[in-house]
């Protein structure tokens, strides 16, 4: 192999992303179906976060357990995601 194929080689495997060492599995999905993974986790926190207060503002009334649950889970990935949310989504379009 020349020095330009190896060149090439190389460029084409710095460019491909591997699972087994990546430690974002979003990575593997395009841009737009990330993006739409964020704002989806983004709405259920918003949501779950509302339905506590909701549960905490009523005198008397003990949150569900389904609800600590959720919050538990939501709160947990919420690391992963959020984190590396800016990282693995580039803005297409200059800003003005």
């Amino acid at each position: 192999m020349g020095n330009y194929a190896s060149h090439e080689l190389g460029k084409r495997r710095a460019n491909e992303r591997n699972p087994m060492t990546d430690p974002n599995p979003l990575t593997l999905l395009p841009a737009k179906a990330r993006q739409t993974v964020y704002v989806v986790y983004g709405v259920i926190v918003i949501a779950s976060g509302a339905t506590q207060v909701g549960y905490s503002a009523v005198p008397g009334m003990a949150q569900p357990v389904w609800l600590t649950v959720t919050l538990a889970v939501v709160l947990y990935l919420g690391v992963p995601i959020s984190a590396l949310a800016a990282t693995n989504v580039k803005p297409t379009d200059p800003q003005p």
